[in-house]
C-alpha cells in the first residue's frame, strides 16, 4: 500500500494521549519516555515510518512508538551491561508525590506492576487509551485472539488479586489447618 501523507497537526493532538503511553511502555522512567516520543516522531516526520491508512491513524502512531520504544529498551540494555543505569541522582528524582496516598491506589498499581508485560500493556491500551481490543492487538503486533487472550487473563488476574487482599499467612494457616 502507498503511504499516507502525515498530518502534523493531527501528530501533534496525539501527543496528550501517546505521553502517558510511552510513559507506561518506559516503566515510569519519564526521561526515557520524553526520548521514545521524540525518536518516534521523528520517523515519523523523516518518513522512516509510513503510514499505509490501513488502520486509524492514531493506532499506527501507538504502534510506533510501541517499536520505538522495544528499539531503545534494547540498545539501552546494551549500555546497562556496561554501566550502571541506577544512580543516586535517579533515585533521590523519586519524590513523596510520586507515591499515591489512597491504599486502593497502592493497591491497584501493585496489582498492574504484578501483571505480565503483554497484560499490562493491554490494559494500558484499553482503559487507559480508550484503544478497543482489536486495536490493541494491532499496536501490540499479536493477533485478535491473542490479545483477547491477554485481555481476559490480565482482568481476571485484577480482580483475583483486588478481591482478596493481603491477609496473615497465620491466619490462612490457621484457617487451612483447623479440623472441622
Amino acid at each position: 500500500m502507498k503511504a499516507q501523507p502525515i498530518d502534523q497537526e493531527a501528530l501533534a493532538s496525539l501527543h496528550e494521549a501517546a505521553w502517558p503511553w510511552a510513559l507506561h511502555l518506559a516503566r515510569g522512567d519519564r526521561d526515557f519516555a520524553q526520548d521514545v516520543l521524540s525518536i518516534a516522531y521523528l520517523a515519523i516526520l523523516e518518513g522512516k515510518a509510513t503510514w499505509s491508512g490501513q488502520s486509524a491513524f492514531k493506532t499506527w502512531v501507538f504502534g510506533v512508538i510501541r517499536m520505538t520504544c522495544k528499539s531503545q529498551s534494547r540498545s539501552r540494555s546494551l549500555l546497562s551491561f556496561r554501566f550502571s543505569q541506577a544512580t543516586p541522582e535517579t533515585l533521590e528524582a523519586i519524590g513523596p508525590s510520586d507515591i499515591p496516598k489512597d491504599p486502593i491506589s497502592q493497591s491497584m498499581k501493585a496489582a498492574l506492576a504484578a501483571l505480565p508485560g503483554k497484560q499490562a500493556e493491554i490494559l494500558a491500551l484499553v482503559f487507559g487509551q480508550d484503544f478497543t481490543v482489536e486495536e490493541a492487538a494491532e499496536i501490540m503486533g499479536v493477533s485478535l485472539g491473542t490479545a483477547r487472550t491477554h485481555y481476559a487473563r490480565a482482568k481476571a488476574s485484577l480482580r483475583a488479586k483486588l478481591d482478596r487482599p493481603e491477609r496473615s499467612s497465620d491466619h490462612d494457616r490457621r484457617r487451612s489447618s483447623s479440623p472441622v
